[in-house]
């Protein structure tokens, strides 16, 4: 079924009907190269613990949770300050800048010799986690076509979970060094930033800054110049603005306001129980659950287990984002999720806290995990993303996206700096209450965006559904 459904995703990608598709791609790659290096902030923590170590750089407990978790501080400064650049120096410059930061942490990692430059490090590598979480879910939700913009909001998560592999693959590897590992992480950034001076900026951006000459060349760049619809689709992209200009509003007025408040309150929210609800803590401190679970397995199979079924689970949500809907994939993402982490909460609560012998049972916890991470990865996390570029009226878009980055950075800082504090089976089944209610929240409160274009979905998201099925085509 898996095979037949990436067999689908190929014959569509291979099709002709949509123009510039191959374009888009490769510049959404070139874009999400940014998000492969925040994977490898995400994961970096596990593999590094015992090289750091080696490195004869001694920290405590409470000071490695530190280091683990105030990238996500740094996160918050990032997601502000690509709040502001996005909308003054463009979609493209403002990606492209987080290569300094990405770069500029990994050689303070390289050179650092305390748990102050680790420190360091992290806030600074925060701030380019911050930006991209921010800038790049904008600019692939405007540059892609209605066709693909749902398989390529997923491919943003995909990105990521290819540097979680990364460092989980290469990491653990005995010839690299605390050291080496840094120097070779710090490719990706480099990479990002040559590959975005090469691609077009947003249409979307160009258009709302006057500059519509160059919009049209960037449209042609990602459509084909023999687009038939490039008029069409620059003057729907120029009307919407000029309306959003009209009824521009404050943050205040965004809250109340019934279509755009209620789209800022789900990116946020959703943005907050994406790692609040457990991901960000098992990336951190998976070889710790491993080994406290009494796995027989060696941690490196472990996490090439792990990172391959999330990148193969993200490349099967691009595949049926599209075709199954939004709502479906995360309510099976949800459900999966929440029993596995209430059954990873029995098996530590009757090992640690009964003392029950799990000896038979200690594989259970992997693939419990593997199971977590799969399915948050085939609906939860990627609908983050695809959300965001989707149902983000463009009058507060700067503003949602800065919410969702900043409530993900305070989600995932929350989750990995309580870890450690509580018992392991109260923090799996915290998990998984928080999960279930972002079953509802998906069940109640977010509409069905399949196919819907920006007009239908702003129509949708102010409770005007006569209105959005009337211009639904």
């Amino acid at each position: 079924m898996r095979s037949a459904a990436l067999g689908d995703q190929l014959a569509s990608m291979a099709a002709p009907s949509v123009p510039g598709k191959w374009v888009q791609w490769r510049v959404t790659l070139s874009a999400t190269l940014a998000l492969l290096s925040c994977g490898m902030q995400f994961s970096w923590s596990s593999p590094a613990e015992e090289k750091i170590e080696a490195a004869q750089i001694y920290l405590t407990n409470d000071e490695f949770s530190w280091a683990v978790s105030l990238i996500n501080i740094g996160a918050l400064v990032g997601s502000i300050l690509s709040g502001v650049a996005i909308d003054r120096i463009g979609r493209k410059w403002c990606i492209f800048s987080t290569s300094a930061p990405f770069i500029v942490g990994w050689i303070l990692i390289y050179v650092g010799t305390s748990a102050p430059w680790l420190y360091a490090a992290r806030m600074i590598l925060g701030v380019a986690v911050g930006m991209s979480l921010n800038a790049v879910p904008i600019y692939v939700g405007e540059i892609a076509s209605t066709e693909l913009r749902g398989a390529m909001g997923t491919l943003c998560l995909v990105m990521m979970n290819m540097g979680v592999l990364f460092e989980y693959v290469v990491g653990p590897l005995p010839v690299l060094t605390y050291q080496h590992l840094a120097m070779v992480s710090c490719v990706a950034p480099i990479l990002c930033g040559l590959c975005m001076l090469f691609v077009p900026e947003s249409p979307v951006f160009l258009v709302a800054t006057g500059r519509e000459d160059a919009a049209r060349s960037s449209m042609e760049k990602l459509r084909g110049g023999g687009y038939a619809g490039l008029d069409e689709e620059l003057a729907a992209i120029k009307t919407d603005i000029n309306d959003r200009k009209k009824a521009a509003m404050s943050w205040r007025q965004a809250v109340r306001s019934p279509g755009a408040g209620k789209a800022l309150f789900i990116v946020s929210f959703l943005g907050l129980m994406m790692q609040m609800s457990g991901n960000a803590a098992l990336l951190a401190y998976f070889q710790r659950i491993n080994t406290e679970a009494g796995s027989e397995l060696t941690m490196y199979i472990a996490y090439i287990i792990v990172s391959v079924l999330q990148v193969g689970t993200g490349l099967l949500s691009s595949s049926v984002v599209d075709k199954s809907g939004r709502r479906p994939l995360s309510l099976i993402s949800c459900t999966l999720q929440i029993i596995a982490y209430a059954l990873m909460g029995g098996f530590f609560y009757l090992k640690f806290h009964e003392g029950v012998t799990m000896g038979n049972l200690s594989w259970l916890p992997l693939a419990l995990i593997a199971v977590i991470l799969s399915s948050f990865n085939l609906g939860q996390g990627p609908l983050v993303y695809v959300l965001v570029g989707e149902i983000l009226p463009q009058e507060v878009r700067a503003i949602g996206a800065t919410s969702a980055a900043l409530c993900i950075s305070i989600g995932s800082f929350a989750s990995t700096k309580v870890y450690p504090l509580v018992p392991q089976y109260s923090a799996f089944w915290m998990f998984a209450g928080l999960i279930f209610l972002v079953a509802i929240f998906f069940y109640v409160l977010v509409p069905e965006t399949k196919g819907k274009s920006r007009e239908e979905i702003r129509l949708l998201l102010a409770g005007k559904t006569g209105e959005a099925n009337k211009a639904s085509p």
